[in-house]
């Protein structure tokens, strides 16, 4: 993480296989088309380093928020991806090579240090009870703020839930309030208003410092007390029904069913009013009040002054003091109401949650079926679609039913999704007489690093009749540990030795003891992270029945002591082990560049015990032309006392050293 106020910053970036011609690249995270390259200042083979100014990042930011602007309209005004500044934005980095090739991008987070909602006015707590609000009324909370940067303006948000008695937490619409925090200011007094808060019900409020993702929330539980300006006698219904749609309609019997959701409990009943065209409302039929709320139902005889399918209707709660109408719905049965307030509400590496409003109460109520398995969702009421872009082919993703006592809000978690990944999602609601979709919303899920990268180049270096000595090449960086596994033939595997991570890269070596005679052992090695593992290839030895009798020389591992610049003198280290019985007399290994026999050089050794190895040095004076090249080294003179000296039986690093200078 990197602080923007705090630039010019060092940016260091290890790997391998970097060149004098290498350049680091930046890209806002919206936008990786709108790139900028930087020349690093130190560069090795393994390590690069640049110093990033100010006006870079602020060059980059300029860059990211003109894509979101004007390329991706629906997801800047959809998507709460809070990343509209450098303060909450990330940007990326990439290497380039001479050839124009380029790494993955990986993300360099800038973030302000974030401010933090600390308490509220204990007086206003009275004694850790929960703060008392009347309904209709608005709240004052005093909200203590602890913040690291004086000079930045906050905003404090408050929103107000309802708890159910599943324990869901449903945003009450119309509930709430900001405020603004001048620069420099330790506290402020936010304003909720509560318009539509009952007494019989359960809320609670819920304090955040707006536009900042890593900010926590401060909860207040409520106690909604009666307001004698609401609940007088003087005083209509408080809310009139929603979600009225025709369920039903029969021309033949004449007859049209409706359904609604009864919001108030101060109604004296429900006057059924319909029309055609726009003449005047004129009265169906009466429906007694719910002395609670929930979904209401009522099928009758349709009016006679207008075919069912022409009639548009609504409904009217009213009392003795005062009456509210719902909204109007027309003609036959339709499919349900579009589901609206679509939005992603959590993201991780692997999954995201996408909540919507559930506007019908007519959408399918799906059936479950199943034997001894988890049951089915038949037909669903909701089917959530997915795609991997806002344009690209939506597949369904998931169905759940609606809810069984009207409307409201619901939620999905689509597990399974790659890390750093975008998706988009819609949500159709279904029923006999058709489909209505909500607008789409598309999210990133975050950014997970990844496993280590696999070990390589295992080898058996040495074996005898009780042990096997191992041999590999570590390149990752980010690993916990090593686990060396082990198995028979056809065996599974199994974790046979853990081995702590290492510092850096390099070879690593092990070896096996205590193992029987003449017996066949397979290994491989397995690099691991709290992300994930990468094993190794396979490698199997078998152990000898005795001491051998019969020399066996192998080549073992090459490699170059020198940097790999033209034409300077470089050093060529190899190792050769004898893994046979005793050498007496001496022999010869060459060292070949490019399969040319004629150039090799020769060296003289031994004699050599068994499982005995050793390393040569060979020196090459004045080094060679810029370009790559291979060197093997062979171990083919006979030997006088009988048996013959192999080059590779159970290794594959003996094949040869590729190196390239440049």
């Amino acid at each position: 993480m990197i602080n923007p106020k705090a630039v010019p910053v060092t940016l260091r970036i290890q790997g391998t296989g970097f060149t004098r011609r290498s350049t680091i690249r930046l890209a806002p995270s919206s936008n990786r088309s709108s790139t900028l390259d930087l020349k690093p200042e130190v560069i090795s083979r393994r390590e690069l380093t640049v110093t990033i100014q100010g006006e870079m990042l602020a060059r980059l930011a300029k860059v990211g928020q003109q894509q979101r602007s004007i390329g991706l309209p629906s997801r800047s005004t959809q998507l709460p991806r809070q990343k509209s500044s450098p303060t909450s934005d990330y940007f990326q980095v990439a290497v380039v090579d001479e050839s124009g090739t380029r790494s993955r991008f990986h993300p360099i987070g800038l973030i302000e240090p974030p401010a933090q909602i600390v308490s509220v006015s204990a007086s206003t707590l009275r004694n850790n009870q929960p703060m008392t609000v009347m309904t209709a009324r608005t709240l004052r909370i005093p909200v203590e703020i602890a913040r690291s940067n004086t000079t930045m303006p906050l905003t404090v948000k408050a929103e107000v839930f309802r708890l159910t008695e599943k324990g869901a937490r449903v945003l009450v619409r119309g509930a709430g309030g900001v405020s603004k925090v001048p620069p420099g200011a330790p506290d402020v007094e936010v304003e909720v208003s509560t318009p539509k808060l009952e007494p019989s019900a359960e809320y609670e409020v819920s304090l955040t410092i707006a536009d900042c993702s890593s900010c926590t929330a401060y909860t207040v539980p409520l106690d909604v007390i009666e307001n004698p300006e609401v609940t007088c006698p003087t005083c209509g219904p408080l809310f009139g029904g929603t979600g009225v749609e025709i369920i039903a309609m029969d021309a033949q019997q004449e007859t049209v069913g409706l359904r609604w959701v009864d919001n108030s409990v101060q109604e004296d009943g429900y006057r059924i009013e319909g029309r055609v065209d726009d003449n005047p409302w004129m009265e169906v039929t009466t429906v007694a009040a719910n002395s609670n709320t929930g979904v209401m139902e009522w099928t009758g005889a349709a009016p006679a002054w207008a075919a069912p399918h022409q009639a548009c209707y609504r409904v009217v709660a009213y009392n003795t003091y005062d009456e509210i109408e719902s909204q109007v719905d027309c003609g036959p049965p339709d499919a349900p109401k579009a589901p609206a307030w679509i939005r992603i509400t959590n993201r991780e590496a692997h999954s995201l949650t996408v909540e919507w409003l559930d506007n019908s109460t007519t959408e399918f109520e799906g059936q479950r079926s199943g034997g001894n398995g988890s049951p089915i969702l038949l037909d669903p009421g909701f089917r959530l679609h997915q795609a991997y872009c806002e344009d690209c082919p939506y597949q369904t993703a998931h169905g759940t039913d609606g809810h069984a006592n009207g409307t409201g809000p619901l939620r999905v978690t689509r597990g399974g999704l790659a890390p750093d990944e975008d998706y988009c999602y819609k949500v159709e609601a279904r029923n006999e007489y058709g489909s209505s979709w909500s607008p789409v919303v598309c999210g990133e899920t975050l950014y997970e690093p990844p496993p280590p990268t696999r070990p390589r180049q295992l080898s058996i270096r040495e074996k005898t009749e009780h042990s096997v000595k191992l041999r590999w090449r570590d390149y990752a960086h980010n690993e916990d540990g090593f686990y060396v596994q082990r198995r028979f033939p056809d065996d599974p595997w199994e974790n046979h030795q853990h081995l702590s991570a290492k510092d850096g890269t390099g070879w690593m070596d092990w070896t096996d003891t205590g193992l029987q005679s003449n017996t066949t052992y397979c290994y491989r090695i397995k690099a691991y992270n709290e992300y994930g593992a990468n094993f190794s290839g396979e490698k199997c030895a078998t152990t000898y029945a005795g001491t051998p009798s019969t020399p066996n020389l192998v080549a073992g591992q090459v490699w170059i002591v020198e940097p790999t610049t033209p034409n300077q003198t470089f050093h060529l280290m190899y190792e050769v082990c004898n893994m046979g019985g005793p050498i007496s007399d001496s022999f010869t290994d060459r060292v070949v560049q490019d399969g040319n026999l004629g150039a090799a050089k020769s060296s003289t050794h031994g004699p050599l015990g068994a499982y005995d190895c050793y390393t040569q040095r060979t020196t090459y004076q004045g080094g060679v032309p810029e370009g790559c090249y291979i060197w093997e080294v062979l171990v083919d003179t006979p030997l006088e006392t009988g048996g013959s000296i192999q080059e590779m039986s159970e290794y594959d690093n003996a094949r040869g050293l590729q190196a390239c200078f440049f």
